[in-house]
């Protein structure tokens, strides 16, 4: 009889939280979830994105899901989305296994920071994407997309296929290496089979793989269970004891990535050896904490005007030019970006050089000099690797994505290929693209515009209630502490929003294309809006600007057969499922 009445108790406790918020959110309209296992079959089945939109359609732009044990309360609708994102500075990241250092580390990224930490974070982050070191780092991303272009030709003579979404990643982690450590991660090396190149690969693979076998889809069966089963101690130990395949490659591709950028904190600091050894102690005492607890308290860093203190400052002017650049949704960057605009254009000077990204004034610089005003101490190591898997991975999969897109939707497209080459031509073929003739290229930036709405590689953002709660809708106010989620896929493909919406039309862009633009200045956000956008939006913005145009200057790109439209999967970020392969054409 006991042994019945524990199991009975255990059951009623294992079922009490999603007994509550069925009860709670009863007015919300959602599918039918199973305890545990929640949505997660018809998700496995059709893609959480596709999933998501169905339930858009059925009940709304207001609804709720489980993803396993966790109930998601999503919003389709924009304006809501962007009071939410405006207000809601934290994201929540649940079901994480907790396995080793990796782990502890990737904990400390800006992507998953809170509160203060974040926001020192963010400024110790701000001067990279400034436009001096946006101006500085055009000639790097130009030669980057031109060695693509170049290998790209080898497929032309041979008539051999090749997956585009795969050679943009080679080129846009050769872009992150250049740009952000002034490095050559020799990705872009036809021979990988040894030496530096092969260790070029092995990167882009740990890469890869990060973002495929992180997923809950196609991952280790550890995070599956984690996020179905209440016991989290218990599927951590069983992952720790007893991990499978995809587990494992998940874990040594973490080590490469880590491994490269604690090379690079090295080369940084054997060629600044006075400012390395200012950061010793900070560094080890938050290495050590941090390795342990896998909570590191990283130092707050001093306003971006100290880091850079021969440039002087001005906020006024600096946010103006923020707002004016800024996409719709990110206006509340301006303040923020404000008192490190100038001193960006003071690091470009720095960076303009390969190699220069060990300076003084580069990304891994700006993370290994940076001290908290109170203490003066660093960043711990933990916290400097964690800032420089965040760029590795980000700077990878994302553009390389939108590239993809672009490159598919231009093959398919004939009227949209022959409007970017006129614009290309006259350009002029085989010429540099220069940070100042950027503005030369309205069309093709509209088509990196046009493939992020239809193609965002994040599909969804979450946010966490603070306190005082969010009102959902008129009868719901969300507590402290729930999370929710804009559902920005849904509402970039709502024809309520925008004609034509699931036509590819770059020239919606465009002043001529009025009739075809956004009813809503709310209704795109790939980069996410609020004070948490995407800090790194210009930089994306410009990579995919000048490679496309250096792609397209001498050859096109025919997709091979049964390709449209194009399948998708959800993993971390949207992505093409069998990628996007192309037979390479020569232009006469």
């Amino acid at each position: 009889m006991l042994p019945l009445l524990v199991i009975a108790l255990a059951v009623v406790a294992c079922l009490s939280p999603w007994l509550k918020n069925r009860w709670q959110y009863r007015h919300i309209p959602g599918p039918f979830a199973p305890p545990f296992i929640g949505n997660l079959l018809p998700i496995f089945r059709m893609g959480l994105h596709e999933y998501m939109m169905q339930c858009r359609l059925r009940y709304g732009k207001t609804f709720k899901l489980y993803l396993g044990k966790s109930m998601l309360l999503v919003t389709a609708d924009p304006e809501v989305a962007r009071k939410l994102n405006y207000r809601m500075n934290n994201r929540v990241i649940q079901g994480q296994l907790q396995l080793n250092e990796d782990d502890q580390i990737n904990s400390q990224g800006l992507v998953v920071a809170r509160d203060e930490r974040w926001r020192m974070l963010r400024l110790a982050w701000q001067p990279t994407f400034q436009s001096g070191c946006l101006e500085s780092y055009a000639e790097l991303m130009d030669s980057s997309a031109a060695q693509l272009a170049q290998s790209l030709r080898a497929a032309a003579d041979s008539g051999e296929p090749v997956d585009m979404w795969r050679e943009l990643g080679r080129m846009t982690l050769h872009v992150v290496g250049s740009t952000a450590y002034g490095v050559d991660f020799h990705t872009l090396e036809q021979d990988a089979s040894s030496g530096a190149a092969a260790e070029g690969a092995e990167l882009i693979q740990a890469c890869q793989t990060v973002f495929a076998a992180g997923s809950i889809t196609r991952g280790s069966i550890y995070i599956l269970l984690n996020a179905v089963l209440p016991a989290p101690r218990l599927v951590g130990w069983a992952a720790r004891t007893m991990p499978d395949k995809r587990l494992t490659q998940l874990i040594q591709a973490r080590r490469t990535i880590r491994s490269v950028s604690m090379d690079l904190i090295n080369k940084w600091r054997a060629a600044h050896p006075a400012a390395a050894s200012g950061t010793a102690n900070g560094t080890a005492n938050g290495t050590a904490n941090g390795t342990a607890n896998g909570i590191a308290a990283a130092a707050e860093t001093p306003l971006i005007e100290e880091i850079s203190a021969a440039v002087p400052a001005a906020p006024a002017a600096a946010a103006a030019a923020v707002a004016d650049a800024a996409p719709a949704g990110s206006r509340d960057q301006a303040a923020d970006e404000a008192p490190a605009a100038a001193a960006g254009k003071g690091k470009g000077e720095a960076v303009r050089k390969k190699g220069a990204g060990m300076a003084p004034g580069s990304f891994m610089g700006l993370m290994l000099t940076a001290r908290d005003k109170t203490n003066g101490s660093a960043l711990s190591d933990a916290a400097v690797v964690a800032q420089a898997n965040t760029f590795t991975l980000a700077g990878y999969e994302t553009t390389a994505n939108t590239l993809a897109y672009c490159v598919y939707n231009i093959a398919a497209h004939p009227q949209v290929q022959a409007r970017l080459l006129a614009e290309v031509d006259a350009y002029g073929r085989g010429r540099k693209v220069a940070y100042k003739d950027l503005d030369q290229f309205p069309y093709a930036e509209a088509v990196v515009r046009e493939a992020l709405r239809l193609y965002p590689p994040a599909t969804m953002i979450s946010r966490e209630v603070k306190a005082g709660g969010f009102p959902l809708t008129p009868e719901v106010h969300v507590p402290a502490g729930q999370q929710v989620m804009s559902f920005l896929y849904g509402y970039q493909r709502d024809p309520e929003y925008w004609p034509a919406a699931l036509e590819f039309r770059p020239e919606r862009w465009l002043p001529e294309g009025a009739a075809l633009a956004a009813k809503s200045p709310d209704a795109w956000t790939p980069f996410g809006s609020g004070a948490r956008m995407c800090i790194g939006w210009r930089f994306a913005l410009q990579e995919a600007k000048i490679a496309l145009v250096r792609l397209y200057q001498d050859q096109t790109y025919q997709l091979q057969p049964g390709q449209v439209p194009l399948a998708l999967q959800q993993n971390i970020t949207l992505s093409p499922r069998n990628g996007v392969w192309v037979t390479v054409v020569p232009r006469s």
